[in-house]
């Protein structure tokens, strides 16, 4: 994962295995990037992250539901 970076561009496609309750929750998060209530969502070290829409990096899972709302 530390040389995913020499990938870019490459077509090549890395994931992380992720339990069935972070998966909801990256798709979750990907649902408000589309609905622009963020501005991205990934995950690391299986944590899902995301960037808010004033660029902080926040571990997405307790405010998925906040943000939703907003």
């Amino acid at each position: 994962m530390s040389k995913r970076k020499l990938l870019k561009g490459k077509r090549v496609l890395i994931t992380e295995h992720l339990t069935q309750k972070k998966s909801q929750a990256l798709k979750k998060a990907n649902e408000l990037v589309s609905a622009n209530k963020l501005l991205s969502a990934w995950t690391h070290d299986g944590k899902v992250l995301a960037k808010t829409l004033n660029s902080r990096t926040i571990v997405a899972t307790p405010y998925l539901e906040q943000l939703a709302t907003q």
